[in-house]
């Protein structure tokens, strides 16, 4: 059945049983209007929500910009191959995250 939706039923050899599939579409299209409506009305909602989020800015603009220009544009770092120093603290977790991607040699030993 096709209209501006599409219902589709599996049917089957039985006359008798195809008209009891298509009598049973039919009847669930009220549900299934009501619940299309329902997920319209949501996406609405989502849209007018982003739009409102879209207006306001951003909270920790001020922050980022600080932070971004106090890195030195590290993301540029890796771009141009050259290497930024790794503090203790994340050498330690970069070993251990190592280790547990299936490396055999042990934590300690790793470079």
């Amino acid at each position: 059945m096709k209209g501006q939706m599409t219902h589709r039923t599996a049917l089957g050899t039985d006359p008798r049983g195809n008209l009891t599939r298509i009598d049973n579409a039919l009847s669930q299209m009220p549900q299934r209007l009501e619940s299309t409506k329902a997920k319209l009305d949501d996406l609405y909602q989502q849209q007018a929500a982003a739009r409102e989020e879209m207006g306001k800015p951003f909270p920790y603009e001020d922050d980022l910009r600080v932070k971004s220009a106090r890195s030195g544009g590290a993301g540029h770092a890796a771009e141009s191959g050259r290497q930024e120093p790794v503090p203790a603290g994340i050498r330690s977790c970069q070993k251990y995250a190592a280790f547990g991607a299936g490396r055999t040699e042990t934590p300690d030993a790793a470079p």
